[in-house]
């Protein structure tokens, strides 16, 4: 977490657009991870959000932006294929002037589920345990929260959009903000976005 950004783009005299959320849950929830979060969720599980069988169909729209032309500037200082994630973390974190927090681990259980079956949302899959996953970048821009995952098998990838789509609904329960003051995007060559309404 890059603590300086976060509290820099989270005051609103700041803000390039004015914050539709409260900051101090998302805040909370950040700071906690280092010290208090259950990390036996993470080795139990057998449900991980990267493969988890769901056939969920968000609104995407295909798009280039900001953070698909900085992540090509980043991409070429990898010493090889496996640390490309990582190096692009940490680029992004030093250099991006939106990104507060990298590597943000989120969990969704059977009662979250449950949570959002209650008020509508037809989610088109059962889970009978925790959902675990990482996101790989969050950023503060336009007066929402934005949620990154990095695919560098862009051609090849059908899952981000499942992804993405549990990384919002865990990180929405976890702090307690709404879930359509999410945008998701996976960081490819060409951003895949898709919003909540």
């Amino acid at each position: 977490m890059h603590q300086a950004k976060l509290d820099l783009l989270t005051q609103p005299a700041h803000s390039t657009a004015p914050l539709n959320f409260d900051t101090w849950a998302l805040k909370k929830y950040l700071a906690s991870i280092e010290n208090h979060f259950p990390r036996h969720f993470f080795q139990e599980t057998e449900h991980r959000s990267s493969k988890f069988p769901a056939d969920l169909r968000p609104p995407m729209e295909r798009k280039e932006n900001f953070a698909t032309r900085i992540a090509a500037l980043a991409l070429p200082t990898a010493p090889n294929n496996k640390k490309r994630h990582e190096t692009l973390q940490r680029f992004m974190l030093v250099n991006d002037s939106v990104t507060v927090a990298v590597e943000i681990r989120v969990f969704l259980t059977n009662g979250d589920i449950d949570y959002y079956r209650q008020r509508g949302f037809d989610l088109g899959f059962e889970n009978n345990n925790i959902i675990t996953g990482h996101i790989d970048f969050h950023q503060i821009r336009n007066g929402r929260s934005h949620l990154l995952d990095y695919k560098p098998e862009a051609r090849k990838e059908t899952h981000a959009h499942v992804q993405l789509t549990i990384y919002a609904l865990a990180l929405a329960r976890r702090t307690g903000l709404q879930l359509k003051l999410f945008k998701c995007d996976g960081l490819t060559r060409r951003t895949i976005s898709n919003s909540f309404h």
